[in-house]
């Protein structure tokens, strides 16, 4: 009797063993498949956020564009040479972001770079200037600049709120005066 008391406790821990040990691996498997999905999620985002940029550009061309009446032919040389702008902006490397502890030679030199790069946006600008000049009066430019400038605006505002939305402690700290990096 005590010999099939033990087998039968030998084979209850056994099963017990294998099951524990099955269900680590499937909990071990879910976190490796979950991790690959996320991987494959962020890449593809990736991929989204850059052909949105472009799709973005363009639609914002052609709002523009339906905003100022312009005909199909110079609606079309509008929406080409603003998404070329909008590349050449992206491509221009951005300063980089404010760190706390920094040295004098570390604060200089980013000045430095936002005064390089202040100058490279200027530069385009001028540069697409001449060529909307091309096929629009320079009342029309303005217009357009005026017309971008408002999109952007909204664009920012939505992105701000998204931000708060995601991260509702950030924008607690934000109203009680600290700031967040």
């Amino acid at each position: 009797m005590k010999n099939i008391l033990k087998l039968f406790v030998l084979i209850l821990m056994m099963t017990t063993c294998v099951s524990a040990m099955a269900q680590q691996d499937k909990q071990r498997d879910a976190r490796i498949e979950h991790a690959k999905r996320k991987a494959i999620n962020s890449v593809k985002q990736r991929e989204i956020e850059k052909v949105s940029r472009e799709e973005l550009a363009e639609r914002q061309a052609k709002y523009i564009a339906k905003q100022m009446a312009l005909d199909d032919a110079t609606t079309q040389k509008y929406v080409a040479t603003f998404c070329q702008y909008q590349k050449d902006v992206w491509a221009l490397k951005k300063p980089q972001k404010r760190t706390a502890d920094r040295s004098d030679a570390d604060v200089e030199q980013a000045m430095k770079e936002r005064f390089e790069h202040s100058q490279k946006l200027l530069d385009l600008r001028k540069k697409y200037y001449a060529e909307y000049c091309k096929f629009l009066t320079p009342r029309q430019v303005e217009q357009a600049y005026q017309y971008e400038r408002k999109m952007m605006n909204r664009l920012h505002k939505r992105a701000h709120q998204n931000r708060n939305a995601k991260h509702p402690m950030r924008n607690k700290a934000n109203k009680n005066g600290e700031t967040s990096n």
